[in-house]
């Protein structure tokens, strides 16, 4: 049994966790003050981290095979209704006097498999709408939702805690993010539409062999307009060679492994950003003020990132430039960020540079890249691919954030300095990851010229 929480806990406590990546919206920092006496406290949130994480990324696999075979509409809906749910349990278990760590590793495990839902099923239904052409300046834009989401989630949840007598009101923090889930979960049901059929527009190849499919989960409509229905065969075979299939697609495998270590460094700052600025010297409320500013310097690097990879169609190169510069400007941003000590200012600065380039390659390769890989010419045969693809990159990538959690939570606790230079190894190798394919982009480009 764990002691309860109590507003000395809260007001040590209250480093947010974000509200949407497609729906992640518990916060990070309850974990802490719900198990706040407990000594190490930074090595148990690594490991709560690490089994939301863990069960995120599994389900990814599994959500993307899903979702190219059922009604995206339903299957959105289900995914945002059980993470808000699941939120909603965690913030009930104030009241219900649960102390146990059980509860909320179990509960978070919930939330991890019901919000692997969303990313595969909404990148489907960007590409759906977006061609070749612009989709990587489109999808740069798009993916400021993520940015947005955590920031949001940062001033509704510190607002949440604050309606609470003497600051105690943490159960809100996760109430309130689950309650606006729940809401939104019948929004997007009552008006997304999936695909222009469902419009009645009609798209001319916007992803060349992509199928278009409709609402209806029975049946497909090719590109050239003529309908058939597509046997909905289950079993392990079926499985496998959809997997193979996409797995077989050139440039998959090195995009997936450049996405672990990229995201590997990219969930490190945005999870534990707040305690290495507390480390500094900043206030709890302060570290996560700041650190909204990590994510708006993302949402400008995804766009640039997306525009320079229209222009040039080198995905490769694009996502290889910034990671390459984000090495030695992680040694740049910790030695300024010592220097400044408690100067907001500088740090707002810091965090706006080192978000630019974390973020950039993270953004690029998870929306653009993944959805022009599942309409690859290569899979023209097989039409329900693109879903498995972005789970398959997205998924190999959540592994990097599975073990961040564990190594950071560990190293943190002795040096932060090692911290970092964890993190530019992992940018340094996710760029190695993609050398051969920015060898192809060069020889590409050479050729054209």
């Amino acid at each position: 049994d764990l002691p309860a929480s109590t507003s000395k806990d809260v007001s040590q406590g209250i480093f947010w966790y974000r509200i949407a990546h497609g729906g992640k919206a518990f916060e990070k920092d309850t974990d802490v003050k719900s198990v706040a006496n407990v000594r190490s406290g930074q090595i148990l949130l690594g490991y709560v981290d690490t089994a939301f994480l863990m069960c995120y990324t599994i389900g990814l696999f599994i959500s993307g095979y899903i979702a190219d075979r059922v009604n995206l509409r339903m299957f959105l809906f289900i995914g945002m209704m059980g993470s808000g749910l699941s939120l909603v349990a965690l913030g009930m278990s104030y009241e219900a006097s649960v102390h146990s760590m059980s509860y909320f590793i179990a509960f978070n495990m919930i939330g991890g498999f019901f919000q692997s839902i969303g990313w595969p099923s909404v990148v489907t239904i960007m590409a759906s709408w977006f061609g070749h052409g612009n989709r990587g300046l489109v999808m740069g834009i798009w993916n400021a939702h993520t940015s947005i989401g955590n920031i949001l989630g940062s001033i509704i949840t510190a607002a949440a805690i604050e309606q609470g007598l003497h600051s105690e009101d943490w159960p809100l923090g996760f109430a309130l993010p689950g309650f606006i889930m729940c809401i939104m979960a019948v929004v997007v049901y009552a008006f997304i539409i999936p695909y222009p059929k469902d419009a009645g527009i009609l798209v001319s190849n916007p992803n060349r062999n992509r199928v278009n499919a409709s609402a209806d989960d029975s049946y497909h409509t090719l590109d050239d307009g003529t309908e058939t229905h597509i046997q909905q065969t289950g079993g392990l075979l079926e499985i496998f060679k959809t997997f193979r299939t996409a797995l077989s697609i050139p440039g998959l495998i090195p995009f997936a492994f450049c996405l672990a270590f990229s995201k590997m460094c990219a969930y490190s700052l945005l999870y534990w950003g707040p305690n290495f600025l507390s480390h500094v010297g900043f206030s709890a409320a302060d570290a996560g003020y700041l650190c909204s500013f990590f994510d708006i310097g993302g949402i400008f690097g995804a766009i640039l990132a997306g525009f320079l990879a229209d222009r040039t169609g080198a995905h490769a190169s694009v996502a290889f430039g910034f990671l390459f510069l984000s090495v030695p400007l992680l040694v740049y941003y910790y030695n300024e960020s010592v220097a400044a000590g408690t100067n907001k200012e500088a740090n707002i600065w810091l965090m706006i540079m080192i978000g630019f380039f974390i973020n950039a390659p993270y953004a690029l390769i998870t929306t653009a890249v993944s959805a022009d890989l599942g309409s690859h010419e290569s899979v023209k045969d097989n039409h329900q691919v693109l879903a498995t693809v972005t789970g398959i990159i997205d998924g190999t990538g959540s592994l990097g954030a599975v073990v961040q959690g564990v190594v950071i939570g560990n190293m943190s606790t002795s040096s932060w300095k090692s911290v970092f230079e964890f993190l530019m190894l992992a940018e340094f190798l996710a760029a190695l990851m993609i050398v051969p394919l920015v060898w192809k982009d060069t020889r590409r480009i050479s050729i054209r010229n």
